[in-house]
């Protein structure tokens, strides 16, 4: 895995550790380091903070294409329930934000 890698860094409740989505990335075929995180999120209703547990993907693909991300977030957000992730792609195209505005432009629900 030498050079700059990309990542896309996920969080949910649903998450107990990252056992599950390098299993489920492994079975898709995807390339990757994962990391097991833990995020700090404030609950829109209550305002409270709270740990959510997550995991940092580095993905082991030097052209990284909307084609690729979608073999990764497709599965993952049907399988974890993850609304949302932040995507940060090295190179020559170069993004980063939030995956929905990667994917399809102004789709953020957080936005």
């Amino acid at each position: 895995m030498a050079g700059t890698l990309s990542s896309l860094a996920i969080s949910s409740k649903t998450l107990n550790n990252c056992d599950g989505v390098a299993n489920l990335l492994a079975l898709v075929g995807i390339e990757c380091k994962i990391l097991n995180t833990k995020c700090i999120v404030r609950d829109k209703r209550s305002g409270q903070h709270y740990i959510e547990p997550g995991c940092d993907i580095l993905i082991c693909d030097n052209n990284i294409t909307k084609t690729t991300v979608k073999n990764i977030w497709d599965p993952l957000r049907k399988n974890f329930g993850i609304t949302c992730g932040y995507l940060n792609i090295t190179g020559a195209e170069g993004y980063c934000g939030c995956i929905w505005d990667y994917l399809r432009k102004s789709n953020c629900p957080r936005a």
